[in-house]
């Protein structure tokens, strides 16, 4: 069954693997500039690890992005413009202050007019749940205080779950990842909406519906994640920044003495 693009606008998800230098092959932007069945509405890349991997071609990457539209407007194919974001994998047992000065170190002058960022939560590392809760919020406030925005947050619902106490979380719009299992060959992509939502969150932004989606632009991968953004194009690019006047949430005032002493005989005691 064939996902409504009215109601789900399409994107991607990339990182080093999209393209081969050794090889001398080259994710290839204009392919995905040109894809219209579905049509890429936004794209993310990965920019780093931790506090010192740097994805290698980010750069290369976060150029590639921007050069859809380049490559539309040569074509004269009248679309909106696409989406552009980077996302970082989190180690929640490292300070997530030096993990979030890795990220911006890499992203560098980022438009944050428009560029978005994304943490990926998927490492628990036998973290505790408080420890890899704490870790995920401080390195949002600390991307917020940068750019004005809280990033999306990508994970899994029965991860968060398990391993964060995710109603602590709902500050963060939702990318959440469920699709199809399957061991060989292509998969169709999970319907949206993804479904349980994780304890304490009401609605999501984006569902990764495959991970092993036919490729789109790369000669080097086999398959390929897709994405289904919650609502048509227009919210996209209200997300975005090209229409609309989104207000972003603001931060969150500290918890009070009483509150820490209350939330802490919780943890210990239950209730």
């Amino acid at each position: 069954m064939m996902i409504n693009e009215q109601d789900y606008a399409f994107g991607l998800d990339t990182e080093r693997y999209s393209s081969s230098p050794e090889l001398g092959k080259w994710m290839d932007w204009k392919a995905v500039a040109m894809h219209t069945n579905p049509t890429v509405t936004f794209v993310v890349t990965r920019a780093g690890i931790s506090w010192g991997y740097q994805d290698p071609l980010f750069a290369f990457n976060w150029k590639g992005i921007r050069d859809i539209d380049v490559w539309r407007l040569s074509e004269g194919i009248d679309l909106p413009p696409v989406g552009r974001g980077a996302y970082h994998v989190i180690y929640p047992g490292e300070n997530p202050i030096t993990q979030v000065d890795n990220f911006f170190r890499i992203v560098g002058d980022a438009d944050w007019e428009h560029d978005r960022l994304v943490i990926d939560l998927e490492l628990h590392h036998n973290q505790t749940r408080r420890t890899i809760t704490n870790c995920t919020k401080t390195f949002a406030y600390k991307c917020y205080e940068r750019t004005g925005r809280y990033p999306l947050l990508y994970a899994r619902s029965l991860w968060l779950n398990q391993y964060t106490y995710p109603e602590e979380l709902t500050f963060m719009d939702l990318w959440l990842a469920q699709y199809r299992r399957a061991t060989v060959g292509y998969t169709p992509e999970y319907e949206p909406p993804p479904n349980p939502l994780p304890n304490g969150f009401s609605t999501w932004l984006v569902h990764q519906t495959a991970d092993r989606g036919k490729p789109i632009g790369s000669p080097v991968k086999k398959v390929m994640d897709y994405n289904r953004w919650n609502g048509g194009i227009e919210k996209v690019m209200r997300y975005f920044g090209f229409t609309g006047n989104e207000i972003p949430v603001p931060l969150p005032t500290p918890l009070t003495l009483e509150e820490r002493v209350a939330r802490l005989e919780k943890e210990v005691f239950g209730g």
